[in-house]
């Protein structure tokens, strides 16, 4: 969006461009064309960068249960964070993988651990899923962590 529809020769105008950061996060660099009637430089481009921190944080973007004998189980823990001036909340967590199981444990500072466990009666071979965390954000209101790993069959 303009400022003004013309911006006389000399004089200052503004452009006001709004990226949705909803799905982004990290560092983020997106482009913009302008046209101009100027001859010489009929369109101008325009470079915005950003860095977009997660409104929800989660320590690690996936889970790796590495290779584990049958019948043992493994359990791996990660972090969420919640911003402490926002009214979010962690509603639920469920494993879309029947090898593993998730539960959520309030922790101090608006932070939460979910916790994972690949189960001792996984059957062997390889197991990848998805873990989906519900929110009552409207950004982000379900968060995916895609989790595998290995149940080594005993040797014969």
């Amino acid at each position: 969006m303009l400022s003004a529809k013309r911006i006389h020769p000399g004089k200052d105008g503004q452009i006001e461009i709004t990226i949705d950061t909803g799905s982004l996060s990290g560092a983020v660099e997106k482009f913009v064309n302008v046209k101009t009637n100027d001859p010489q430089n009929p369109i101008v481009g325009l470079s915005i960068k950003a860095v977009v921190e997660p409104e929800i944080g989660i320590s690690e973007p996936t889970i790796f249960f590495g290779r584990a004998p049958e019948g043992k189980q493994i359990t791996k823990e990660i972090e969420i964070t919640l911003p402490p001036a926002k009214p979010l909340k962690i509603l639920s967590a469920r494993s879309e993988d029947p090898a593993v199981v998730v539960r959520l444990e309030p922790a101090p500072q608006s932070r939460y651990k979910l916790i994972a466990v690949q189960k001792a009666d996984a059957k062997p071979g390889y197991h990848f899923g998805k873990i989906i965390i519900k929110t009552n954000s409207r950004y982000s209101p379900e968060i995916t962590i895609y989790e595998s790993g290995e149940v080594a069959a005993p040797a014969r």
